[in-house]
């Protein structure tokens, strides 16, 4: 079962919230840190898919704790990956990061150089992407959402498509009261109006909670 980036209703985030960390966790159990610290990235961040893809190395700030997102990779002409040198609606951005999901990018990172050493490639290339294939190339960005059904399929997981990862992001930053041109910078948003489209989902979840609690208690 696929479920869709957002579920109306009274327990509406909640349900999704449970999905989405119950997918974060089954991948840190499960999958290898690269890919387990690739979801991780998209829960926190609330970046998008191509835009984590492309990182290098040297986007990423160990000592401020932010990550410039400034490249995004899209599909090209014959199937080729394409790595773009702006976002997708050409508005670069850095974000501040929590401590953990950069601990975490250190650790993916030593294994990575590891990995690199023994393949015979440059571990300290400032070109080095994050996340990078077999051949030490961008991945292909469909290969995310085989991992994505790989863990779902694997632990019994409804699966939250790719993008519902920002769209969570985005709708528990409104739940926690960040303003919402703070949201509209962190994602990137080309138009404060696709902002306030999440924002109006989160509303609607409150006040359907609000009457759902109003009647229980008048029903008791």
């Amino acid at each position: 079962m696929v479920t869709t980036f957002y579920q109306t209703g009274p327990n509406g985030l909640f349900i999704f919230y449970q999905v989405f960390n119950l997918i974060l966790q089954s991948a840190s159990k499960n999958e290898n840190i690269k890919i387990y610290t690739f979801f991780r990235l998209l829960a926190y961040s609330g970046m998008r898919k191509g835009e984590a893809l492309a990182l290098k190395w040297s986007d990423i700030d160990f000592t401020s704790n932010t990550i410039s997102i400034n490249k995004t990779v899209s599909i090209g002409n014959k199937h080729r990956v394409v790595v773009n040198n702006t976002t997708k609606t050409k508005r670069n951005r850095a974000i501040s990061m929590d401590a953990r999901t950069m601990q975490l990018l250190k650790e993916w990172r030593f294994q990575q150089r590891q990995d690199l050493l023994r393949l015979g490639f440059n571990p300290f290339d400032k070109e080095q992407v994050v996340f990078q294939n077999f051949d030490n190339e961008v991945v292909r960005p469909n290969l995310v959402a085989v991992w994505n059904k790989r863990i779902c399929d694997k632990n019994g997981l409804r699966r939250i498509k790719i993008h519902g990862f920002r769209h969570t992001h985005a709708s528990l930053l409104f739940d926690a009261g960040v303003p919402m041109e703070d949201v509209k910078q962190r994602l990137g948003h080309a138009s404060i109006q696709t902002t306030m489209d999440i924002y109006t989902h989160v509303t609607k979840d409150k006040q359907d909670k609000t009457a759902l609690s109003f009647a229980q208690y008048m029903e008791n």
